[in-house]
């Protein structure tokens, strides 16, 4: 029996990347997601040479010695690699970790400044897609915000754009826990899913 506690998506607009800010890069809709819709997103580099190709979430705050964790649903096209960031406002205290999104492993891992690293997580959702996550802990009350790298090998996320390379996004989520709880979508306000009840499930006698 699988049971899930209060959990709130502090990103505004989970899904909708065309409320995220692109730098050299783009987003386009109308792809299949894990969902089997068409509300995936194609994240693509632009022209620029030597350059990242990030694409950054709204702005929310979180508390110090508060453990977060940040999930989004990746799939591999041109590109096989990401980079998954949560970061403070100036880009000092930050966590980040590469994930593969080809043979679903995970990467490098970097936590700057007063940020601690707690683990990262991969799991496949069929179909190409990955739920890519990590958690830790910022340890600092701050704004903050996530970013989605373009890459091309684990451990560098600086590569030639073509406007072509690309991989797929969908679902991202960051929550006040030290893991990722099934995803709860946003639509320009946080959201909370609350806690599962369980009645006429049995009595102690049949869960310890």
């Amino acid at each position: 029996l699988l049971t899930e506690p209060q959990s709130t998506n502090l990103l505004l607009h989970s899904n909708d990347f065309t409320q995220w800010i692109n730098t050299r890069s783009s987003d386009l809709g109308g792809f299949i997601s894990p969902t089997g819709e068409t509300d995936g997103t194609k994240f693509i580099s632009d022209n620029s040479a030597a350059s990242t190709h990030i694409l950054k979430s709204s702005t929310f705050t979180i508390s110090s010695g508060q453990k977060h964790t940040y999930s989004v649903f990746l799939k591999a096209n041109q590109l096989n690699f990401a980079l998954l960031m949560l970061t403070d406002s100036t880009v000092t205290n930050y966590i980040s970790v590469y994930f593969d999104l080809l043979n679903g492993t995970i990467g490098q891992s970097i936590a700057s400044g007063v940020a601690t690293f707690d683990s990262a997580n991969i799991e496949n959702f069929g179909n190409g897609w990955y739920r890519c996550s990590f958690s830790g802990d910022l340890a600092t009350t701050t704004t903050a915000s996530t970013r989605i790298y373009l890459a091309e090998s684990n451990g560098s996320a600086v590569l030639d754009g073509d406007g072509i390379k690309s991989i797929y996004t969908f679902g991202a989520q960051v929550e006040e826990l030290s893991y990722a709880t099934s995803y709860i979508p946003t639509y320009g306000t946080v959201r909370t899913r609350l806690q599962d009840s369980v009645t006429g499930a049995g009595t102690s006698s049949d869960f310890n």
